[in-house]
């Protein structure tokens, strides 16, 4: 037998990720983010906004910039983001789908509080 037919074939689809929990590496909270590229990697800048205080109209009127304060910075290669988007879509439409089971759920509950079927 060949050396080459000895080697079980290296995998690299369809083994599970374990993530570690490491309590020690903070959540934190973004209301802004941020996307950038270049040829061989993205860049995601992940920030917190504080709307600024607005009384009067001068006061939206002087206003040049609003400050984003980053929390968190990711880079990574094109194919790894190529699968985060699929794997938000995927994600977003299930969460999507929640939602509205969970609207029509509360709106026939509406209907048979008032005695509506």
């Amino acid at each position: 037998m060949s050396e080459t037919s000895e080697r079980p074939a290296p995998r690299s689809e369809g083994i599970p990720v374990v993530i570690e929990r490491r309590p020690e590496l903070p959540l934190v909270f973004a209301n802004h983010a941020q996307v950038t590229s270049t040829r061989y990697e993205f860049f995601l800048t992940f920030s917190q906004i504080v709307p600024p205080t607005i009384q009067k109209e001068e006061d939206l009127a002087a206003l040049e910039t609003i400050s984003a304060t980053p929390v968190a910075r990711v880079v990574m290669s094109p194919a790894l983001m190529e699968r985060l988007v699929q794997i938000l879509g995927e994600n977003y439409g299930r969460f999507q789908k929640r939602q509205a089971d969970k609207d029509k759920d509360e709106a026939v509950i509406e209907a048979e509080e008032r005695g509506v079927e």
